[in-house]
């Protein structure tokens, strides 16, 4: 059965072998390669991630000591380093080894006297084999629930369609679970900050009026308390 996220997959090592992803040319990033933020930086290689078939995550930073500003950044793959062994406990459920010393990354810096980034080091080998396409889209870095998706959904949640029959219909229109994008979670996860935004949403309507008529006059005084599930009391 196939997990929501990359925990799942197991990390694969024989014999210290290389594997090198099997991407276009100009998929792959190239040292010199510069890009006008550490958003485009990111978005490049995480595309890059998907064709190959691993995930991505951020990683360290070296910034300017008085201005704060990244003049060095590293994205890594997400099996870059290994875990602690913690104290023996309880195990819930066996997981694959989602951390194994992987040495794959790019590492951008700073463009002398201009805002771009620029590829100083690529290192394209894994010690791991790459995730099939079917499954690399339960990886955490490709979790994407796209804007036709979200209103599609707060469509069928208005018709009072339950989250796991949602699915069935988006796979339908996707043509297949591998297509989708993002898991069941990822839509659950959504419905929850959809709901969170709407918890308070009558408070602020009932604020907002009382401070339009605080402007159109200065004496108007108003007190909003609430209790401790954030009910307006």
């Amino acid at each position: 059965m196939v997990g929501d996220s990359e925990e799942n997959d197991d990390c694969v090592i024989a014999n210290e072998m290389i594997y090198i992803p099997e991407v276009r040319n100009e998929k792959r990033p190239k040292v010199g390669m510069k890009f006008d933020s550490l958003d485009f930086v990111y978005d490049f290689y995480n595309r890059y991630a998907l064709l190959a078939g691993f995930s991505i995550r951020r990683h360290s930073s070296w910034r300017e000591k008085y201005s704060k500003e990244i003049l060095r950044k590293e994205f890594v793959c997400c099996k870059q380093g290994v875990f602690k062994k913690e104290e023996p406990r309880a195990v819930k459920r066996h997981r694959g080894i989602s951390r194994c010393g992987c040495k794959a990354r790019v590492v951008v810096v700073k463009v002398s006297g201009c805002k771009q980034y620029a590829f100083s080091l690529v290192v394209e080998g894994h010690n791991h084999t790459m995730t099939p396409p079917e499954r690399v889209h339960f990886m955490r870095s490709h979790h994407h629930i796209s804007e036709p998706a979200k209103l599609l959904t707060k469509q069928l949640g208005s018709a009072d369609i339950p989250t796991h029959k949602n699915m069935s219909i988006l796979e339908v229109q996707s043509g297949g679970m591998e297509k989708i994008g993002f898991t069941k979670k990822d839509i659950y996860n959504f419905e929850y900050y959809e709901s969170s935004l709407m918890k308070n949403h009558d408070v602020e309507l009932v604020t907002e009026y009382f401070l339009a008529e605080q402007k159109n006059n200065r004496s108007f005084y108003f007190k909003i308390e609430g209790d401790s599930n954030d009910r307006l009391t």
